[in-house]
């Protein structure tokens, strides 16, 4: 959330890129939709993208087999009121709401505040703000803190989840194998690394780290394989690195979890009390290039070229709306459905990005177990985590009766 910068700080599936702001994305490619088209769908061998597209965009699309693997990205604190439309986000408006699969301006909830709940929502499927069943024991996560952390200012302490808590890491390593899911951290020292680090700016008010744990959902799950696929991504933007080579080798493996730093995540400032920051115009811009610069680089891989991939991209929550009291408050129930439609803190904006997904609204409620939901179905997994099995929940995959399968990544 805003201001957290303590110490603690009857086709088959391709594959899918799920991205955050704290941007956590996710790629989908999708099929075409014969409804759209008089003429019988044609399958056929995928072009090259031409230079300014990532999607479909509007008009006929062509019926393929689905994605077989996702990419999420998870950014921070910007609500889709002050994202969608700005003129700081030109790749993000331009290019992804004009060409791919998107929501509308407040219809994508968040869970809660703050940052940590978010991640765990997206995967995991646990709401930290009931305290029944096993959603109590995400109740640590709303200290924004590391797993480890003793700080006093972790009001509910540090904590791990045990290995009998499923999560969709431990999932995908039943279903796939251990090394079925990757994270790649920007500016993470070492492998599965538990503990903030890389402090870059200090102010009267806080010190700013370019990484944190709390962004990192992996660190905080007993059992998994973290040590061997939680790993640094590298310098990708130079063209090297984990995460590079596994883009440019095709080998990203049925989930990928791809964590910016807090400069490039819009966490933190550019400026804070007259001191630069974060440097860029704004937190929405240092977001906007961040976007650019990554899918860019994920386009041009095989696995997206192919139309094997679909990445998800989301926030973790919004920022307050200063007309909604108790907006923006630790432990708000976003996810319920029946939220304020003032609490603009918990409208986040989100896109389905993928070689063959079309452009796309979806109209109406939508949250982050809906997206887990979505994730899951693509991965062709055993069974939905936590609130993503609520008959509650969304099934974007589905859509209606005319429009039966909108973002073209349904298996």
């Amino acid at each position: 959330m805003t201001g957290e910068s303590n110490s603690a700080g009857s086709r088959r599936p391709l594959a899918i890129v799920v991205v955050a702001v704290a941007v956590a994305t996710i790629v989908i490619v999708g099929v075409g939709l014969a409804s759209l088209n008089s003429a019988p769908p044609v399958t056929h061998s995928p072009a090259d993208l031409s230079n300014s597209a990532y999607c479909q965009g509007a008009g006929v699309h062509q019926t393929i087999s689905a994605p077989q693997k996702v990419v999420l990205i998870v950014l921070e604190n910007e609500s889709a009121s002050t994202l969608d439309g700005s003129a700081d986000a030109p790749f993000a408006n331009n290019t992804l709401t004009a060409q791919c699969g998107h929501f509308a301006k407040g219809v994508m909830h968040s869970t809660t505040h703050g940052s940590e709940g978010n991640y765990i929502a997206l995967t995991a499927g646990l709401n930290p703000t009931s305290d029944s069943g096993s959603d109590a024991l995400a109740k640590f996560t709303l200290s924004d803190c590391p797993p480890d952390s003793a700080e006093s200012s972790c009001k509910y302490g540090g904590g791990h989840f045990a290995a009998t808590i499923p999560s969709l890491f431990s999932q995908i390593e039943k279903t796939y194998g251990a090394a079925g899911w990757r994270t790649f951290a920007d500016d993470m020292p070492t492998a599965c690394d538990k503990n903030d680090a890389h402090v870059y700016a200090i102010t009267s008010t806080a010190k700013h780290r370019l990484y944190v744990a709390r962004h990192n959902p992996a660190v905080f799950f007993d059992g998994i394989n973290c040590d061997q696929n939680d790993v640094p991504a590298g310098d990708w933007k130079k063209r090297n690195g984990a995460l590079y080579d596994a883009v440019k080798g095709g080998t990203l493996p049925s989930f990928t979890y791809l964590q910016p730093n807090d400069i490039e995540n819009g966490h933190d400032p550019v400026t804070e009390n007259g001191i630069t920051v974060a440097g860029g115009t704004s937190r929405i811009n240092n977001i906007d290039r961040y976007l650019s610069a990554v899918m860019s680089m994920i386009r041009s891989g095989p696995d997206y070229q192919r139309g094997n991939l679909i990445v998800v991209v989301t926030f973790d929550e919004g920022a307050k709306s200063g007309t909604l009291k108790g907006d923006d408050k630790v432990g708000q129930n976003c996810a319920d459905p029946n939220v304020s439609p003032l609490a603009t803190s918990c409208q986040i904006p989100s896109w389905i990005v993928g070689r063959y997904v079309p452009h796309y609204t979806y109209p109406s409620y939508m949250n982050q177990f809906g997206l887990l939901a979505a994730m899951e179905r693509v991965l062709k997994l055993p069974a939905l985590l936590g609130h993503a099995a609520d008959s509650s929940t969304p099934n974007i995959l589905t859509g209606t009766a005319t429009n039966p399968n909108p973002f073209n990544i349904a298996p």
